[in-house]
């Protein structure tokens, strides 16, 4: 093994990066390492279905609750649907805490909790996916 090979192998194993693929090699005495590594996008979202009966004005301004909602201190995602009784809002990593304070400010609006039909936390993890009405309303105090 040459010895461009072993710091490659010492780099990796210093700072446990799991790799798709090391490459090394020596120009004018340093050696360079290029580190190539598939980088998994954690997905979220909230999806909320608004029940059919719900007239258009008032869907608009539930859409529009929904909308601010989402767009608050910790950032903002936009609805991503284009039907007209279903709102869905995603994110990254980097939006969870967007996601998560829409979704509590939403709930304490009970007029908006009263048009929803369903209401489903999408999680990175599948363990983590939960019907938000019911969880909710276990934690109503």
């Amino acid at each position: 093994m040459s010895s461009i090979s072993s710091i490659a192998i010492y780099v990796v194993s210093v700072f446990e990066i799991a790799l798709d693929t090391v490459t090394a090699f020596c120009f004018n005495k340093i050696v360079v390492i290029f580190i190539f590594m598939e980088v998994q996008l954690r997905m979220y979202e909230t999806i909320i279905e608004i029940k059919k009966d719900v007239p258009t004005e008032l869907l608009n301004k539930l859409e529009c609750l929904a909308n601010d909602a989402f767009c608050n201190r910790a950032g903002r995602v936009v609805n991503t649907s284009n039907v007209p009784h279903l709102f869905v809002y995603k994110g990254r990593d980097e939006d969870y805490g967007c996601l998560e304070l829409g979704a509590l400010s939403l709930w304490k609006q009970r007029s908006f909790v009263e048009c929803v039909q369903d209401w489903r936390w999408i999680d990175a993890d599948p363990d983590e996916n939960c019907d938000m009405l019911e969880v909710f309303a276990r934690h109503a105090g």
